[in-house]
């Protein structure tokens, strides 16, 4: 982690994300190189490196972000207006930033809450089949079935045809 201090003084454009997602990003690297390592024999090529400018998220752990009231994040200096879809409940373990192709902005927080799902119990049971039934009585209800079927499969393919 000394080295990445040295390098994260030494550039400029790192210290514009915080240490904590430094670390992450590091940390991604070395997985991404753990796990080619782990299979190089079976054809896996090295991980790819992204430029700066095309980096699409970022992590950030403990530190570096503040909720501020309503739909506000502070994250260094800078505040970002997001949507919030729900309430934040429990203890937040990660903030992560994410850019789409289109350079929007999303904000994922993970926390420590665990819904707790109530299930009601009856004491009953039921089981489903949704596949195909084939039943061998004999081969005329046999050979009944699957004509029925070939000629329903072909008017379901005539009229996707006509709708299209």
């Amino acid at each position: 982690m000394k080295h990445i201090a040295k390098l994260r003084n030494k550039n400029e454009y790192w210290q514009l994300v915080g240490f904590q997602a430094v670390q992450d990003i590091v940390q991604r690297i070395d997985k991404a190189y753990q796990l080619f390592f782990k299979h190089h024999k079976k054809g896996v090529r090295p991980p790819n490196f992204r430029k700066r400018i095309k980096y699409k998220s970022f992590t950030l752990k403990q530190a570096g972000y503040k909720f501020l009231d309503g739909n506000q994040l502070k994250i260094g200096k800078r505040v970002l207006k997001f949507w919030k879809s729900r309430e934040i409940e429990g203890e937040i373990k990660t903030v992560t930033i994410k850019r789409n192709s289109l350079g929007e902005l999303f904000v994922f927080v993970v926390t420590d809450y665990v819904d707790q799902i109530s299930i009601a119990m009856t004491g009953n049971s039921a089981g489903f089949d949704f596949g195909y039934l084939i039943q061998e009585i004999n081969n005329k209800q046999q050979q009944q079935r699957s004509i029925f079927l070939t000629q329903c499969n072909f008017k379901l393919l005539h009229n996707l045809i006509y709708i299209a």
